[in-house]
């Protein structure tokens, strides 16, 4: 589910910067293609809270104040970086979504590994 989730908001962060570079297209597709960045998250999000919760039940209480801290971390980084180019353009919002989005799919195959066998995907 995680998998398919970071594909969808890839492939709609790639479809956002080149719908912002190669063409001239009015709000209403921007606005088309930012609702499909945002429908993924509800699949990402609840999933990744429960797999690294599910490494250290032990210490649940650590684990989720440090996944809150880093999602609200990311919250503030992520309008940040799309301000950085003013109001002229939606270049840098565009490729704040698809970095970001790049980011977490390639978290996503350097700690989870899900071509490795086995139930647990975050196994050592």
């Amino acid at each position: 589910m995680l998998a398919t989730g970071l594909a969808v908001l890839s492939a709609a962060g790639v479809t956002l910067v080149l719908l912002v570079t190669a063409t001239h297209v009015g709000l209403p597709w921007i606005t088309v293609a930012l609702f499909c960045t945002a429908c993924p998250v509800g699949m990402i999000l609840p999933t990744t809270t429960a797999l690294s919760l599910h490494r250290a039940p032990h210490a649940a209480g650590s684990a989720s104040a440090l996944v809150g801290t880093t999602q609200f971390l990311m919250g503030a980084l992520a309008p940040a970086l799309a301000g950085l180019g003013g109001q002229s353009t939606a270049l840098p919002m565009a490729m704040s979504v698809l970095g970001l989005a790049m980011a977490a799919a390639g978290c996503f195959l350097a700690l989870c590994r899900p071509w490795r066998p086995g139930s647990d995907p975050l196994a050592p």
